[in-house]
């Protein structure tokens, strides 16, 4: 595919923090002098939001209001946006933990890009933490392999390119979910887990439109910027932030949650990463690790207090 003209996309929940990610980061490349353009229609339930209009303020984003269960109307709107434009490439995530809805609109999406011959699918799923052949009985991991499968099913003659990147833990769930560090002390200290921002894998979908002939042959990029023990993590926390988890009474799982969730954090805790640092960085050497990222945070900006 060549690597100059416009490239037209579109990005599902792009006001959610992968869609956001993705939508910055291929609107970043316009402002780049190799001849590549991407027009992005940032699909968002509602094109007034604060999210929304921030988007549109960006070079060549223009929100389109939707969401993945009517993705069909949304790929002709935008073709109608476009004067019967062609739809290059797609981006999608599934959210939540209603897992016969993240199947519905997985199919969804990838029907209708088949339907419409996009050239470029790219699916952000998920680590199975090495259980991607086997049942996890967690139904929200079990409907991102049926997406999957359904992606790969897809003849190359209505999809030429197809990309499934499989993240690991979001380093953002450290800082804005409340509780969510103090699971830190419950993981296996046998067992390995991965990181990555989120701003890092809106970076490398935005590499895999760029540059579909060469990730072309990476059909699954698994991510992770950070890997390592459970004392690892908690090192890296203690130096940035001050707070030694380990000295801090342990809370168990956060309140409140859904029996859903609540069953996937259990999982969670005693299971091992696929993603792999070196592996990722092979493709992706910008890929920031958990000390950089906590460094840029809030955490590290505002005064703490050092434990004894």
């Amino acid at each position: 595919m060549s690597r100059t003209g416009t490239r037209n996309i579109i990005v599902f929940g792009a006001t959610g923090k992968q869609g956001n990610a993705i939508a910055q980061w291929l609107s970043n490349c316009n402002t780049s002098s190799d001849g590549l353009v991407f027009k992005i229609f940032a699909v968002t339930r509602d094109v007034t939001s604060p999210a929304a209009v921030g988007l549109a303020a960006l070079p060549g984003v223009e929100p389109i209001q939707g969401d993945a269960s009517k993705a069909s109307d949304l790929l002709e709107e935008a073709a109608a946006r476009l004067a019967g434009g062609k739809i290059h490439g797609i981006a999608f995530a599934l959210f939540g933990y209603d897992a016969a809805e993240q199947v519905s609109s997985g199919k969804g999406v990838i029907d209708a890009a088949a339907e419409h011959k996009v050239d470029h699918v790219i699916f952000s799923s998920t680590d199975f933490f090495g259980y991607r052949e086997v049942d996890t009985g967690i139904p929200v991991v079990e409907a991102k392999k049926v997406v999957e499968d359904h992606l790969f099913a897809v003849p190359s003659s209505l999809i030429a390119y197809k990309n499934i990147i499989r993240p690991s833990i979001f380093f953002e769930n450290f800082v804005v979910v409340p509780g969510y560090a103090s699971m830190i002390p419950l993981w296996n200290p046998d067992k390995r887990k991965g990181g990555q921002s989120t701003s890092d894998i809106g970076r490398a979908i935005a590499e895999c439109f760029a540059n579909p002939d060469k990730f072309s042959s990476h059909t699954i990029l698994e991510l992770a910027g950070f890997e390592g023990s459970p004392e690892a993590w908690m090192d890296v926390w203690t130096e940035v932030t001050g707070q030694d988890l380990r000295q801090k009474e342990t809370e168990g799982l956060p309140a409140g949650l859904s029996e859903e969730r609540l069953k996937f954090y259990k999982a969670m805790i005693d299971v091992q990463c696929d993603g792999r640092v070196e592996s990722t960085k092979t493709l992706f050497p910008w890929m920031m690790d958990l000390k950089t990222f906590l460094q840029q945070s809030d955490l590290a900006k505002a005064p703490v207090k050092r434990e004894p």
